[in-house]
């Protein structure tokens, strides 16, 4: 079963290269346009269920850690 689950794995890494979401070379890498896009969309996700609690911001132009405010 693991092989399969391999197998799948690749075939969705190569759709989202297609997409031009990962970039494949001898590794795949993701751009960090994409990354700066994970937490706004999993914070959208989660602001759809009603026990969210927002956490850390962080801005990648501020050399600031993130921080909590609450």
């Amino acid at each position: 079963m693991p092989a399969f689950e391999a197998m799948r794995a690749l075939r969705e890494l190569a759709s989202l290269a297609d997409l031009g979401l990962v970039n494949v070379d001898t590794h795949y890498t993701v751009s960090p346009v994409v990354i700066q896009c994970v937490i706004p969309a999993l914070a959208l996700v989660l602001a759809m269920e009603d026990d969210f609690e927002p956490g850390p911001s962080h801005d990648p132009s501020d050399s600031q850690p993130a921080t909590n405010h609450r």
